[in-house]
């Protein structure tokens, strides 16, 4: 991908990003594409969709691929949605009962890539 000829923080008519629409996405590509645009230098903290992060519509849909790959990358996960109760994405998961998701926010290691994250945890079972 070639970052200087394409805007990777465009947005839809709904204010979507092409970062949240990769995460909101059904088919397999969800895995890999979210990951091309982190690298290409997609604004990680920029307020779409229901003027929420990615990490907060990564939590809501409990997709931790999406999840793990954002905090690896430095997210910052005390960004808030500026709408109804203006929660982080940890916040938000768990007002929606997503529980699972906000667990894996609160618990995922400060400055981990992916790998640090899967040995500690091997090493924890």
């Amino acid at each position: 991908m070639n970052a200087e000829a394409v805007d990777i923080d465009v947005r839809s008519a709904e204010g979507c990003t092409v970062l949240q629409a990769c995460i909101e996405c059904q088919s397999e590509d969800r895995k890999t594409r979210p990951k091309m645009l982190i690298d290409a230098g997609a604004d990680l903290n920029s307020l779409g969709l229901m003027f929420q992060t990615a990490l907060h519509r990564g939590a809501l849909r409990e997709d931790e691929v999406a999840m793990k790959m954002l905090l690896a990358a430095g997210v910052d996960r005390s960004v808030r949605s500026t709408i109804d109760g203006c929660d982080t994405a940890e916040e938000d998961a768990r007002d929606q009962k997503e529980y699972a998701a906000a667990d894996f926010i609160a618990s995922y290691p400060q400055n981990s890539s992916p790998d640090e994250v899967g040995r500690e945890r091997a090493s924890s079972q």
